[in-house]
């Protein structure tokens, strides 16, 4: 079976061309490990773009702003 940070790079991988999604983490650990999804918002069409699990690993979407130098 393949570990969770392949598991997160292959979803990241479908999903990194859509314009809203920024990036991909993991969060939690040992069993309630789980990969987040970061957005810039937290839409209907943006959360319908994630699914709630992916090869057997919860999926949650989080607003994450883009941080910009000044």
């Amino acid at each position: 079976m393949a570990d969770i940070v392949d598991i997160k790079r292959e979803l990241y991988e479908k999903l990194k061309n859509q314009q809203e999604i920024t990036g991909a983490g993991i969060k939690g650990s040992g069993k309630s490990e789980y990969i987040v999804i970061f957005v810039k918002e937290l839409s209907k069409k943006v959360i319908s773009l994630i699914p709630d699990t992916f090869k057997g690993i919860k999926v949650k979407a989080e607003k994450k702003g883009i941080a910009k130098s000044i």
